[in-house]
Parts: C-alpha cells; structure tokens; sequence
C-alpha cells in the first residue's frame, strides 16, 4: 500500500471513530479526535462548522450556536452564499430565533 493510499485510509478510520465516540455519547473522546482531524483542513468556516455539529450532538446548543455564527461570519466575508447558507441551516436547528431564519431565506 502506497503512503497516499495509507493516509486516506487513517483519515477514514479517524472520521469512523468520531462518528462511534459520538454515537457512544463519548465527548472527551470525539472532541479530541476532531481537534487531530482539523489539523488537515486549511478551512476555518469548516472546522468551526463541523465543531458546531460536534456540540449540538452533545445537546450543548449554545456552544453549537457560537461556533455555527463565527463560520456564517467567515463565509459571509469570502461572499460565499451557498456555504453561508449551510451554516444558517444548522443554527436553525439549534436556535429558533426568527432573526436566523430570515439570514437563511
């Protein structure tokens, strides 16, 4: 097996294993995997998106909303709607304040 090939196969076994540290009710254990996992990513919209879906599995709804409005911040920004728009998608689900419903429409 080539290096290439062996790096996205860990990368893989890593997301698995936040997806089972998460469906086991694990927090310490996902949160440390997910911090070794973003290393990878040179997207701050995308590690604060997915640390937002982290903590709203964990039902901590305002963390989840903090992290979710810093990524809608730096998407609105870089003038990228579409991106922007998927973010305002999970703050509805953790915050029912109309205001956030509007940003989305």
């Amino acid at each position: 097996m080539n290096e290439a090939s062996q790096a996205s196969v860990s990368k893989n076994l890593a997301w698995f294993k936040l997806s089972e540290f998460i469906s086991r009710g694990e927090k310490e254990r996902a949160f440390s995997i997910y911090k070794v996992l973003m290393l990878a990513f040179d997207n701050q919209g995308y590690c604060l998106l997915v640390e937002g879906d982290l903590h709203a599995s964990f039902d901590e709804n305002q963390e989840a909303l903090s992290k979710y409005l810093e990524a809608a911040k730096i998407y609105e920004l870089q003038k990228n709607t579409f991106l922007q728009s998927v973010v305002y998608e999970s703050i509805v689900k953790v915050s029912k304040n109309l205001l956030y419903w509007k940003k989305l429409l």
